[in-house]
């Protein structure tokens, strides 16, 4: 049976999320920190606000999670080193729409591109992501339909972690996602919305990724190829080295990703 969450509760990429993490960014807003490592939302103004908290702690988050199958079951990585201060400065990329699942079981699916600061688990996560299900973010039409959507994941003071959002386009035929961060400043793009970002740390992981929740069966999965293309990943320092791979976390899943030779990368989520 598939995963049922609690009310209040959807799949974001990353995991389970509580409607009250979720924080709708008005347009000329933009996220950052400030000198002690805390998140702001500065305004138009020149002023800033504190983005809510959350409702809930983290061992609500626990409990949730702890019924949670999936994730990132298949993805490809581009990792910077050596030089000085290495990180990507910027990540372009576009992919095409899979067929929707034929079957709608409250599951969510995520094809994105992103970055971070380092090799493991680490926050804020930036991306521009296409999503169909029970997502964070839902256009006007439902859940069941695909969208695109611009998402800055960062641990609110609660511990709990929270997401940023550029708004969503829905209806789409491709996904055009870009992100550009150096020198203490960047953009996310995704389709027709962006959102400027400020003060982050710089980030050294770049990644496309297969991400799934609450599915149990191939007619939970979408079908056809995800092709990313026109892929430009550009890293500093000029004696930075960048290595890829790739890489499957759950190795009897069938989803299947293959870097091509003409510089495109895709992903099979039905093998």
């Amino acid at each position: 049976m598939a995963n049922v969450l609690p009310s209040g509760w959807s799949y974001g990429p990353g995991g389970p999320v509580h409607e009250s993490c979720i924080h709708h960014l008005q347009k000329g807003e933009s996220p950052g920190l400030d000198e002690d490592g805390q998140l702001w939302i500065f305004l138009k103004d020149g002023k800033r606000r504190k983005p809510p908290q959350g409702d809930v702690t983290p061992d609500d988050v626990a409990e949730v999670r702890a019924n949670v199958v999936e994730g990132w079951v298949v993805y490809y990585e581009a990792i910077v080193s050596g030089g000085s201060n290495p990180h990507i400065k910027r990540f372009n990329a576009k992919w095409n729409i899979p067929t929707a699942p034929k079957r709608q079981s409250e599951q969510a699916i995520f094809f994105f591109t992103s970055i971070q600061p380092n090799t493991t688990t680490s926050y804020p996560l930036i991306q521009p992501v296409l999503q169909w299900g029970n997502v964070p973010v839902q256009p006007s039409g439902g859940m069941y339909q695909w969208s695109a959507n611009g998402y800055v994941i960062y641990t609110n003071q609660n511990g709990v972690v929270s997401f940023l959002s550029t708004g969503v386009s829905p209806n789409i035929d491709v996904v055009d996602g870009k992100i550009s961060y150096t020198n203490g400043s960047g953009t996310l793009e995704c389709n027709s919305k962006s959102l400027p970002l400020k003060s982050y740390p710089e980030c050294r992981a770049a990644r496309i990724v297969f991400e799934v929740y609450g599915a149990n069966s191939r007619d939970d999965y979408p079908t056809g190829d995800v092709i990313f293309k026109d892929i430009d990943i550009y890293a500093g320092p000029s004696d930075a080295t960048v290595t890829h791979d790739r890489k499957m976390p759950i190795p009897d899943f069938k989803p299947y990703l293959t870097i091509n030779d003409d510089g495109t990368v895709t992903i099979t989520p039905q093998s």
